[in-house]
């Protein structure tokens, strides 16, 4: 059976989505590996609550390590996320959970929800397939009279989401008021909130933003210091952005069109 094809263009896509690199990368050619798909979504019964992914290792002359979990997945009022291990591993079966990939080696790892089959909203998690060290992965070096010794490690995280049958989204401004930062700048603090069932990606958007005293002088424009946003089923957020140039400072009301 032949296996698929890596390419260097793949990697650095899943590179981008997902990966956090652990330390400073002495070879490339030692942590080339990817997981595929980034993001899944399973049903919480039935076929759809077990999902097939893909670890290939795409170095040509190092074997590579990896081990698989999962972590629940949220979100403090800053966008800070938040894992917890142990709080999703009797929710799930990852088989194999470890392995062993030779250069050029595909695995493919069979993930099943084992958690609730009626859950009330969608809920997330992270798969991560994380490099367990190995011998190779670690080169000595020397700078200044010191010797140095960097460990190569790759860690991804996909996106996971059980989503039962008909949940959806429902994004608003939970508030949205003016404040001056330190340096005495009139600033807007933005409240998001997703009162829905399931997750909202917020990108490209545009707020509508009307003075309560002056609703002549509404602007409906987009904020581009807020970056594109998951807010998860039931999570709020807060962002803190330069106030409008044309939006007179004071009291204002606020609402999100997603729809562009």
């Amino acid at each position: 059976m032949s296996l698929p094809r890596f390419s260097l263009r793949s990697f650095f896509t899943s590179f981008v989505l997902g990966l956090s690199l652990l330390s400073t990368s002495p070879s490339l050619a030692a942590v080339l590996f990817a997981l595929s798909p980034m993001v899944s979504q399973f049903e919480p019964v039935g076929r759809g609550a077990s999902q097939a992914f893909q670890v290939v290792n795409g170095s040509e002359d190092e074997p590579v390590s990896v081990e698989m979990y999962v972590v629940t997945r949220a979100y403090d009022l800053d966008g800070k996320e938040i894992n917890n291990r142990e709080q999703a591993e009797d929710d799930f079966l990852i088989y194999p959970s470890q392995m062993i990939l030779q250069p050029g080696e595909a695995q493919t790892v069979r993930v099943s929800w084992l958690g609730e089959a009626e859950p009330e909203k969608e809920l997330a998690f992270r798969l991560i397939a994380e490099q367990i060290p190995g011998v190779t992965d670690t080169e000595t070096t020397r700078s200044q009279g010191r010797e140095i010794s960097l460990t190569t490690l790759v860690r991804y995280a996909a996106s996971v989401y059980i989503t039962p049958n008909n949940v959806a989204s429902d994004v608003s401004v939970e508030s949205a008021t003016h404040q001056k930062n330190a340096q005495g700048k009139d600033e807007l603090v933005l409240m998001l909130q997703n009162r829905g069932t399931a997750h909202e990606v917020l990108a490209d958007v545009t707020y509508t933003l009307t003075p309560k005293v002056q609703p002549d002088k509404a602007i409906t424009i987009p904020l581009e210091n807020i970056p594109t946003t998951n807010l998860l089923a039931g999570d709020r957020r807060r962002f803190v952005v330069p106030w409008p140039k044309d939006l007179p400072v004071g009291d204002i009301s606020a609402t999100i069109n997603l729809e562009q």
